[in-house]
């Protein structure tokens, strides 16, 4: 069993998979972040463009099913921060970790003004990727625990 699958379920989430979309425009690196969160005992869903992320996180079917977004802030058709936006208004929202080239604190303030829980900046480490997931899938998880 990997670190952050031991990390993430104790005891108490014994029958937790969590569910985490990453949304990523190069093929090579989200195929990295899939791979990496798979053999950490997560369930993904890889997406390559913002209208599809945009589509998934806006439906009711498959939004409440999500604990955790990674996505690249500059994608095709919309970026991770419009939405963001665009998404303001959904009631059960799982934590976004954005990902990002840009250096400068305004991609910082805009993605967390917008709700998102962090930013990791390119180019990071696997042990600083994991580390991230790692917490905000706590995080997620002890939410999730209250609302029931």
């Amino acid at each position: 069993m990997s670190t952050l699958r031991n990390a993430v379920v104790s005891s108490t989430w014994s029958r937790f998979v969590p569910h985490v979309v990453v949304a990523e425009d190069d093929d090579d690196q989200r195929g990295l972040l899939v791979a990496a969160l798979e053999r950490d005992g997560c369930r993904v869903t890889g997406l390559a463009d913002g209208e599809r992320l945009l589509e998934l996180m806006s439906s009711p079917a498959t939004s409440p099913s999500v604990d955790l977004v990674v996505s690249d802030v500059r994608m095709p058709v919309f970026t991770a921060l419009e939405v963001l936006g665009a998404l303001r208004n959904v009631v059960r929202r799982a934590p976004w970790l954005l990902i990002t080239a840009i250096h400068g604190d305004d991609v910082l303030e805009q993605a967390r003004s917008l709700g998102a829980v962090g930013v990791l900046r390119k180019p990071f480490g696997a042990a600083d990727f994991r580390l991230a997931v790692r917490l905000l899938l706590e995080h997620s998880l002890r939410s999730r625990n209250r609302r029931r």
